[in-house]
């Protein structure tokens, strides 16, 4: 019985043993492939000049555009026209003055819970 639980557990460790060495011998033929067939595309890409995002672009639009952008926005997701709604005021995250810190997936549950409440008692 001894004789056949070592031979078991030596041929685990052995088995265990060739394949770590063939994995990590795959994962060495595959970054001297990326090596040699990629590195053309590195370069070219390095090369490049990176393209202007629009937020760092100097003609980001009035603020009236975006409040309107803003208000559309918000109309189409409420299902009501421009007419029906008014965006009162617009302010960075930042700036905001709110003393909330939690999540704002919890904000926004506990608002349509309070709306679906204010609906009930109307």
């Amino acid at each position: 019985m001894d004789g056949r639980l070592w031979l078991g557990i030596e041929t685990a460790v052995v088995g265990m043993g060739i394949v770590f060495l063939a994995l990590y011998s795959l994962t060495l033929i595959l970054q001297v492939f990326r090596k040699i067939f990629y590195q053309e595309e590195i370069e070219e890409s390095l090369s490049e000049e990176p393209a202007a995002t629009p937020a760092a672009s100097s003609d980001l639009g009035s603020q009236e555009e975006i409040t309107a952008a803003i208000t559309a926005a918000v109309a189409s997701f409420m299902d009501k026209t421009s007419q029906q709604i008014s965006i009162v005021g617009i302010r960075a995250k930042s700036e905001q003055k709110s003393g909330w810190t939690g999540s704002g997936w919890k904000m926004a549950g506990r608002t349509e819970m309070m709306e679906k409440r204010q609906e009930h008692y109307e």
